[in-house]
């Protein structure tokens, strides 16, 4: 899909246009694809909430993957997701 690619080449430019589409999207799939990707694109990163209020999932871009770490919410703060989003974009594992 084009947002998986403009995610991939870090296409920034496309971001208005797509954040946009997600206001004006009604295909649920798309919608769904449009929420996991354009933070990706714009912020290098996602956060979503665990369905159980305990904490929250990272997902980042690495060299060769998608994914990360879910993250309790005693060690959530800014500086503990920006250390993690970095180590995780050079491949680096979390301890």
């Amino acid at each position: 899909m084009a947002v998986e690619q403009a995610e991939a080449f870090g296409f920034r430019e496309f971001l208005p246009r797509l954040e946009g589409m997600i206001a004006s999207e009604l295909r649920a799939n798309v919608l769904k694809s449009l929420a996991f990707s354009v933070p990706l694109l714009r912020d290098g990163f996602l956060l979503e909430p665990a369905g159980d209020g305990s904490g929250f999932f990272l997902v980042v871009r690495g060299p060769n993957s998608v994914g990360g770490p879910f993250i309790p919410l005693h060690r959530l703060s800014d500086s503990y997701v920006k250390e993690a989003v970095e180590r995780l974009k050079k491949g680096e594992r979390l301890s």
